[in-house]
């Protein structure tokens, strides 16, 4: 599987057991015919994915089994380490299971209101 694909099964899966879970893009992207640099703010290397539950956030770096984190990372991963926070290198929808399961937040949360009247079933 590419990286794209696991990052999307593991979006689905998180928002699925009651998760805020969101991509998050730290590179310059192409819009209206030119590029378009991260503002002056946007920290480099921040993981893949930023998901929240129970007050609980993880930061979820996906890799493929063969990828490898850049040095801007690895110097994220420190900083989300040394500030308390949770930072995890996942290469697998499995590996997120195991993770969730580790940390005792795969228990879904009862859907809202809100959730009932958009359509969403779980």
């Amino acid at each position: 599987m590419s990286e794209k694909q696991i990052e999307n099964a593991i979006l689905d899966y998180l928002n699925l057991i009651g998760f805020f879970a969101f991509k998050v893009k730290d590179q310059a992207q192409f819009i209206n015919g030119s590029y378009r640099k991260p503002g002056r703010h946007c920290v480099r290397g921040v993981s893949d994915i930023i998901a929240v539950k129970n007050g609980k956030v993880l930061f979820i770096e996906v890799k493929t089994d063969t990828g490898r984190q850049s040095e801007h990372q690895k110097e994220f991963e420190r900083c989300i380490q040394n500030t308390g926070g949770g930072y995890y290198v996942v290469r697998s929808l499995g590996e997120c299971e195991i993770l969730i399961e580790s940390l005792d937040l795969a228990r879904h949360q009862r859907i809202t209101k809100l959730e009932q009247n958009q359509g969403y079933i779980y």
